[in-house]
């Protein structure tokens, strides 16, 4: 016997990321070719977020396309700038980047350093 009840859940909470108004002029250096001939000239990096019983963590990552190994990594309550220049800081750290050479990439923003 039914009550016209009908359970009732609210949609999951998901943090909103934005892309900057003039990210769609930045140039994709990397063409979706993941591979290099060299170790740091080619970087990729992410940036995702996990729910926690005190909270959204976001954890920041950098990837060398070369040997396909985490070179960098950051984690903050939050996903300011700081995240991503804290992974590419240990990225720096545990690399020798090329001036001219290396090139970061994510689908928010490319770097050549």
């Amino acid at each position: 016997m039914s009550s016209g009840l009908v359970p009732c859940q609210p949609r999951p909470f998901r943090p909103v990321t934005t892309l900057a108004g003039d990210a769609a002029d930045l140039p994709d250096l990397v063409r979706r070719d993941f591979t290099a001939d060299a170790p740091a000239t080619k970087l990729v990096g992410d940036i995702t977020y996990i729910r926690t019983w005190e909270g959204w963590l976001y954890p920041a990552t950098v990837l060398d396309c070369y040997s396909k190994k985490v070179i960098g990594y950051a984690m903050a309550e939050h996903m300011r700038t700081e995240l991503v220049s804290d992974a590419l800081g240990m990225a720096a750290r545990n690399a020798a980047f090329n001036p001219g050479g290396t090139i970061f990439h994510s689908e928010r923003f490319r770097v050549v350093v």
